[in-house]
């Protein structure tokens, strides 16, 4: 991600004002009249629906008061499950904007569409990365907490991957 940040500030400031409308920015994978930090920002918080991620926090955090409330609290392993679960829901909410766009069943009329993939100010191929990375984020932290507590982890980690990816994405697509 700081590489891709990188590259978004090289871009927007080192080539000139001209070269920068109507095109393409092969290294962010955003199109726009006039790339820049904000605009590609703006883009990356919208595709991935932040209003939504209470869905993945709520039942992380009602644990985490369980636990509080039985005097078991480990922050730190608190902070890693939901630091896994909002980055799991992440990913699903990109993948499913992408494969709304790609149904149909988002449009620039829909009132709860991203408009980010539909206008083209983010590409599908950086929608897909964007989703890998949270995935495997994810993932990475899953591993620890397996590592920390036990193998059964694995069992809802997994269920979570497939159900994140599969939400809206073949083979599974049981949104639709």
């Amino acid at each position: 991600v700081s590489q891709v940040v990188g590259a978004a500030v090289l871009c927007a400031s080192a080539a000139p004002s001209s070269a920068r409308t109507s095109q393409a920015t092969p290294h962010i994978g955003i199109r726009s009249e006039r790339v820049g930090l904000g605009r590609w920002a703006r883009s990356l918080v919208e595709i991935t629906r932040p209003f939504s991620l209470t869905a993945s926090a709520t039942p992380v955090a009602a644990a985490g008061a369980l636990a509080l409330a039985l005097h078991r609290m480990n922050w730190p392993l608190f902070v890693m499950a939901l630091a896994a679960g909002v980055l799991l829901q992440v990913g699903t909410n990109v993948i499913n904007e992408i494969y709304d766009v790609r149904k149909g069943v988002d449009s620039i009329t829909s009132p709860r569409a991203s408009l980010a993939l539909l206008t083209g100010r983010v590409r599908e191929r950086t929608a897909f990365w964007i989703a890998g990375l949270a995935f495997l984020a994810s993932a990475a932290i899953g591993v620890e907490l397996i590592l920390v507590r036990s193998w059964p982890l694995v069992v809802l980690g997994l269920a979570g991957l497939l159900g994140g990816w599969g939400y809206t994405a073949p083979p599974l697509q049981y949104k639709y």
